[in-house]
């Protein structure tokens, strides 16, 4: 609640169904594999103000391909939401970009001023 507004946010992180990234031997020889295979995953989000929805949206990593490096665009899935909502009706989502068991990866932030 902010003020005397009722906010709901709804997000359903998933893997995306299809999707495959297999992340080679060099990043994960560490655990003694030859590689190692994980999925794409995305964020579906739904905001609503008072129950009038202002927000409808799906984050992918294809979003954010101008910070990546060729190896982070290659093999890095979007991991770890962190959302927060501040009283100007701001939302911020937080993503780790990373490859699958390792910590190579980078931080990603998307921003959307909420309608009230």
């Amino acid at each position: 609640m902010i003020d005397t507004n009722v906010v709901q946010i709804a997000i359903y992180h998933h893997c995306i169904e299809g999707s495959k990234v297999v992340v080679p031997k060099k990043y994960v020889v560490l655990y003694h594999l030859d590689k190692f295979e994980s999925c794409q995953f995305q964020s579906d989000i739904k905001v609503a103000v008072n129950g009038d929805p202002v927000l409808d949206t799906i984050i992918t990593k294809a979003q954010f391909t101008e910070a990546m490096e060729p190896h982070i665009q290659q093999y890095a899935t979007l991991l770890a939401p962190y959302l927060y909502l501040n009283k100007e009706y701001k939302l911020e989502l937080h993503y780790s970009l990373s490859i699958p068991l390792t910590d190579l990866g980078i931080s990603l932030e998307k921003q959307f001023q909420l309608k009230h």
